[in-house]
């Protein structure tokens, strides 16, 4: 992974499986990581955790990407 400090990502699905394990490798490799997830707290958490580990700022953001309104209103509080 390239060295990503002074960077923020933006990681749609970060919750599980894929998407936290891009959330974690981006974290460790220095970036600041926002997040989407939809359905689960439990599991936005536990990668809320794991982000934290790595030292990195982040946002978790309970977001929906099929509607157009949630996803600018999610990337306008990250930017």
């Amino acid at each position: 992974m390239h060295d990503l400090k002074g960077k923020t990502v933006f990681i749609t699905g970060g919750a599980r499986r894929l998407g936290r394990a891009m959330c974690v490798a981006a974290a460790e490799a220095g970036a600041n990581v926002a997040f989407t997830y939809l359905t689960s707290v439990d599991d936005a958490n536990q990668t809320v955790r794991l982000i934290e580990r790595a030292g990195a700022k982040l946002f978790a953001i309970k977001c929906d990407v099929r509607s157009e309104n949630m996803v600018a209103r999610t990337v306008e509080r990250v930017t």
